[in-house]
């Protein structure tokens, strides 16, 4: 049985440094790149196919709470990787306009001042709002910056656009921190099946007695599923044992 951890990436360069770092660490990554809601069907997916963990970029994981049982590993967008995404722009035009999820980056200010361009800010939550406020700026900016999704908007909608790319750090941070989540599940979901296998070679179950806890336990197959049973050994009629 192997390893494996999920991805879903706004950019296939987010892709190919992730593949990189996870076969490092000798764990298998599935990745898809999808957007904001999207990105739900994509992990739902991946987790059917038995992956122990999900990587996504910051923001999105918004999108897939109470969507998953397994662990969501963010990777952050720091407000450099925006600045530099703004200055990049800004040799386009210095007419920018800047697209956020409310409340992600509270350094805001301090990138108007260091951008030294005109910065306009929309914040957005779900894919129709964010279309509807990227077309009220047709005309009205020079150059798009935003993260996968609004990007591309930008484009389609005939606005120059500059992609937030996420720096190859954090996202060995997220790959690293997945790859331990993953290898720890894999380690107690192996134990657990070792234990099963003993026990079904054993019908009458496994009977240990702690003897430092003064604990009894008996481990035992009931209707298809493991009982452990534990209780103080003085409490135990030796009788029959």
């Amino acid at each position: 049985m192997e390893v494996r951890i999920g991805l879903v990436a706004p950019y296939e360069g987010m892709v190919t440094i992730a593949n990189e770092l996870a076969k490092r660490r000798g764990v298998a990554l599935l990745a898809r790149t999808a957007l904001l809601e999207d990105a739900a069907e994509a992990a739902r997916d991946m987790e059917s196919q038995g992956v122990d963990v999900i990587i996504v970029r910051e923001g999105t994981e918004v999108c897939l709470r109470d969507v998953l049982k397994i662990p969501i590993v963010p990777i952050r967008m720091s407000g450099m990787d925006i600045l530099r995404a703004v200055l990049k722009a800004r040799e386009i035009s210095k007419k920018v306009a800047l697209a956020q999820f409310p409340r992600m980056h509270r350094d805001i200010d301090v990138i108007r001042k260091a951008a030294g361009c005109d910065l306009t800010i929309f914040e957005f939550v779900r894919k129709e709002e964010a279309r509807h406020k990227i077309e009220d700026l047709r005309g009205k900016i020079g150059v798009f910056v935003g993260g996968g999704l609004t990007a591309k908007m930008a484009e389609a909608l005939g606005i120059k656009s500059v992609l937030i790319e996420t720096s190859a750090h954090w996202i060995s941070d997220a790959v690293d921190l997945a790859c331990d989540i993953a290898i720890a599940r894999w380690e107690e979901r192996s134990k657990r099946e070792q234990i099963a296998t003993i026990i079904d070679l054993v019908p009458s179950g496994i009977l240990q007695l702690m003897n430092n806890v003064g604990s009894l336990y008996a481990i035992k197959r009931q209707r298809g599923s493991l009982a452990l049973i534990g209780r103080n050994w003085l409490d135990i009629e030796m009788t029959g044992y």
